[in-house]
């Protein structure tokens, strides 16, 4: 077994946890409240993408030009309505199974370093990891005001990853970890590895189409899942 040291950079949403909708019921209700109208949101992507980018869509679709400014009324009014609905769903909002037995392996084993990689707000996905107690496994991470699309998030996430642990990681020893194709395309466009988790909207053969290193069907059914990483070529 190899002893380099990894990087593995985890997706929120669907990877690491399920939220129980929280998240899109919040960015609904606070461009509804802002807007008057949250129906567009029937037309928007939102797997995958940065919260920047869905408001974004959703604002343009109601005749509303995505200034800055009117971003971040929505991101602060969206943080308000996340911390009730959090509160609402209580334990139906979770880790996804496996996840904190692997994170709590992880977090010890000095072969691996964790950081977060999600298009989530960072207050956001602050809250969510929170909410299901596993939000400090992770001492970094990049986030969806990081930049618009989800590739351009690899380079603050190693930067970071660099200044806390004082090395720095080469794109192959980083793991960008999802349940997403784009999740899949930020990896290979940023040169890293990549695995997908078919726990979130897609199949794994949608996942293995979109050229993923390794696709796993969870994270609990996962047999050695640290070996098959270290050891893959």
């Amino acid at each position: 077994m190899s002893n380099r040291t990894l990087l593995l950079l985890f997706d929120v949403d669907g990877t690491l946890v399920d939220s129980a909708g929280s998240g899109s019921r919040s960015v609904r209700k606070a461009v509804e409240a802002l807007h008057g109208d949250a129906s567009v949101f029937d037309r928007v992507q939102f797997a995958g993408r940065t919260d920047m980018v869905i408001v974004s869509d959703a604002l343009r679709l109601l005749g509303v030009e995505p200034l800055p400014e009117r971003l971040e009324e929505v991101r602060l009014l969206y943080l308000a309505k996340l911390a009730s609905e959090l509160e609402a769903a209580g334990d139906r909002a979770k880790a996804l199974p496996g996840v904190t037995d692997l994170l709590a392996r992880l977090h010890v084993d000095p072969c691996f370093q964790t950081g977060i990689l999600t298009g989530n707000w960072s207050d956001g996905a602050r809250m969510k990891l929170s909410h299901c107690g596993i939000w400090h496994f992770f001492p970094f991470g990049a986030f969806g005001e990081d930049g618009p699309e989800r590739e351009r998030l690899v380079g603050p996430a190693l930067e970071r990853a660099g200044a806390w642990s004082g090395r720095s990681f080469r794109h192959e020893e980083v793991w960008v970890i999802g349940d997403t194709p784009l999740d899949v395309r930020c990896g290979i466009e940023n040169g890293t590895r990549t695995l997908a988790v078919a726990t979130g909207p897609y199949t794994r053969s949608q996942l293995e189409r979109a050229g993923a290193d390794i696709v796993i069907d969870a994270i609990d059914t996962a047999t050695d899942l640290e070996a098959m990483l270290l050891d893959f070529h």
